[in-house]
């Protein structure tokens, strides 16, 4: 059985998944913007100008289950 939890900025997600193992945060954004630049990380990407994926939010739902 699985719980989804959503949550909004700075709620804590990030420190429930390091916090324990059986706990998976599913960054949204990855999924939500074409990502042209790879060798920016997921944090310093949310500062730039984006696309949406065409694939949103299917995408996201797929990953989800």
């Amino acid at each position: 059985m699985a719980i989804i939890i959503a949550g909004f900025a700075t709620c804590g997600k990030s420190v429930l998944g390091r916090k324990y193992r059986n706990v998976i945060e599913l960054e949204s954004s990855s999924y939500k913007h074409k990502i042209f630049d790879t060798d920016l990380t997921v944090e310093q990407r949310k500062g730039t100008k984006r696309e949406i994926n065409d694939e949103w939010p299917q995408n996201y739902y797929k990953a989800i289950d």
